[in-house]
């Protein structure tokens, strides 16, 4: 993003990453940084963008946390900022209805392999 770095003292280390986060090149952030950023609600139109695009890689993305704390970051973001971002909100859309998808086949495919492969019981 190139904002120009604060070189501190910083208030705590979330003030201190955000700080430095805010320094760097949009596509240098790590996933880490730009979980903070989403969840601090700063440069949210860029960041957000960046996140979507690597959510799209892979939805259950790992940034900090756990897997796919990323996706949980980007939809909790506030009403406002989605109607404010519609476009941003039709590919977050798209990528829940296309994970959704998945989840279903997997599902239907785990049935039937459950059937399929059950261990017999046997009486004796």
């Amino acid at each position: 993003m190139g904002w120009p770095d604060n070189k501190g003292p910083f208030p705590s280390s979330l003030v201190e990453c955000c700080e430095k986060a805010c320094a760097k090149p949009l596509n240098d952030l790590s996933l880490s940084e730009l979980q903070a950023l989403i969840q601090n609600q700063i440069a949210l139109p860029l960041v957000v963008e960046r996140a979507v695009s690597e959510l799209s890689e892979n939805p259950l993305l790992c940034a900090r946390h756990f897997e796919g704390d990323m996706m949980q970051t980007v939809l909790k973001l506030p009403h406002g900022f989605w109607h404010e971002n519609r476009d941003l909100w039709l590919s977050v859309s798209d990528l829940l209805s296309s994970f959704q998808a998945q989840v279903a086949e997997i599902n239907d495919a785990a049935v039937v392999f459950q059937a399929a492969t059950a261990p017999r019981r046997v009486d004796v």
